[in-house]
């Protein structure tokens, strides 16, 4: 394994504030943006990685 400990840190609200253009996909969405955020925290925990979450 690469590494055993990841820093991430939760999205903040003006994530939606972001390139809204980007491949005509319209602007983001900040519930989704959390879902993705804790499906990435949760593969590197079932990975073994210990994940320490900062707040946004």
């Amino acid at each position: 394994m690469l590494f055993s400990n990841a820093l991430v840190r939760t999205p903040g609200h003006s994530v939606i504030n972001g390139i809204d253009d980007y491949a005509d996909l319209g602007r983001p969405d900040y519930e989704r943006a959390l879902a993705q955020h804790q499906a990435y925290v949760d593969l590197l925990s079932d990975r073994g990685v210990a994940v320490t979450v900062l707040d946004p």
